[in-house]
C-alpha cells in the first residue's frame, strides 16, 4: 500500500528533516492564536495555506522535472561533500528565516500589516530552502545514533502542539518555547555538519553494493548492503542490513553470517574504496 510505504520511509530521514518540518509548522500556529489576530485569524490562515500550496506546487513541479530528466539521462552521482554543503546552506537559511519570523512575531501588536508581509516572505524563503536543500538530501542520511531519540521526542511534541493550537488550549509562550527548541535542534545539526562531517553517512549511495563497515565496538564487516531496518522498541533507526557477511579476523575477512544488523557505524566504504573514518 502507498501509505504503508510512506510510513516506513519516515524514520529514514535525518533528524534535520523533523526539526525543519517542526520549525515551519510551529510559529504559524503561534501567530494564529496570538491575541492581536483575533479578528484576522481566517485571513492569516487563508494566506498561509495559499502560500503553502503555491510553494509546494512549485517544489513538486521541480521534483517532477528532475525525476523525468533522471529517467532519461540517469541519476547523477552527487558527491558527498556537495550534499553536506547543500544541507548546511539549507539549515543556515532556516536559521536566518527564524530570526525574521521572530521579528515579525514581535511587532505583530504594533504593525500587523508589516508583520504579515515579513512573516510571509520569511516563511516562503524557509519553505523553499527546506524543500529544495534539506528534504531530498536528508533521506537515508545517518547521523550518529545517540541523537536519534530526539527525532521521536520532537515529532511527538510537534503533534501535541498542533492539536493544542487548533483547539486554542495552549498559551502562545509555550509554542514559542517549542519553536526555539526546533531552532536549537537546527543549530546542533549545523554544528555536526560543519565540525563532525565524518560522522554523517549518506546510506542511499551504498544500497545494493558490497561494502565494508566498522561499528563503534571495532567490529569490521564486509557484506552486501541490501536495506535499512528500524527498531522502534530500542529506538535504533537506519540499521544497516548486510547479507552474505564476512567479519575481519587477524587481518583477513572470514565468513561470519548470512545477515547482520549494524546499528551505529564509525566508518563506511565500498569494498574497493578508502573508508570514511571518524
Amino acid at each position: 500500500m502507498f501509505w504503508e510505504s510512506v510510513i516506513k520511509k519516515i524514520p529514514n530521514f535525518a533528524r534535520v528533516f523533523y526539526s525543519g518540518a517542526g520549525f515551519l509548522l510551529t510559529l504559524p500556529l503561534a501567530a494564529m492564536i496570538h491575541p492581536s489576530m483575533a479578528h484576522q485569524r481566517i485571513d492569516f490562515l487563508a494566506s498561509w495555506l495559499c502560500g503553502t500550496f503555491v510553494f509546494l506546487t512549485l517544489e513538486l513541479a521541480c521534483y517532477g522535472y528532475r525525476s523525468y530528466r533522471n529517467n532519461w539521462n540517469g541519476r547523477p552521482q552527487v558527491p558527498r561533500e556537495k550534499k553536506l554543503t547543500t544541507m548546511s546552506y539549507g539549515m543556515e537559511k532556516l536559521v536566518m528565516a527564524a530570526v525574521m519570523e521572530l521579528i515579525a512575531f514581535g511587532i505583530m501588536e504594533r504593525d500587523l500589516s508589516w508583520s504579515f508581509t515579513l512573516f510571509d516572505l520569511s516563511w516562503g524563503f524557509a519553505t523553499i530552502a527546506f524543500c529544495s536543500q534539506i528534504v531530498e538530501n536528508s533521506y537515508m542520511c545517518k547521523f550518529p545514533e545517540r541523537y536519534n531519540e530526539l527525532n521521536i521526542v520532537m515529532a511527538m511534541v510537534s503533534l501535541f502542539v498542533v492539536v493544542c493550537a487548533v483547539f486554542e488550549c495552549m498559551q502562545v509562550t509555550c509554542i514559542l518555547m517549542v519553536y526555539l527548541a526546533f531552532i536549537a535542534c537546527l543549530l546542533t545539526d549545523l554544528f555536526m555538519i560543519n565540525f563532525h562531517p565524518s560522522e554523517i553517512h549518506f546510506l542511499g549511495d551504498y544500497i545494493g553494493k558490497r561494502v565494508i563497515c566498522k561499528d563503534l565496538n571495532g567490529n569490521e564487516y564486509r557484506g552486501d548492503f541490501m536495506s535499512v531496518d528500524n527498531d522502534f522498541d530500542t529506538s535504533k533507526f537506519m540499521r544497516l542490513v548486510l547479507k552474505n557477511v564476512e567479519k575481519e579476523s587477524d587481518g583477513k575477512f572470514v565468513f561470519h553470517a548470512d545477515s547482520v544488523y549494524v546499528d551505529e557505524i564509525s566508518s563506511l566504504q565500498l569494498a574497493n574504496e578508502v573508508a570514511i573514518v571518524m
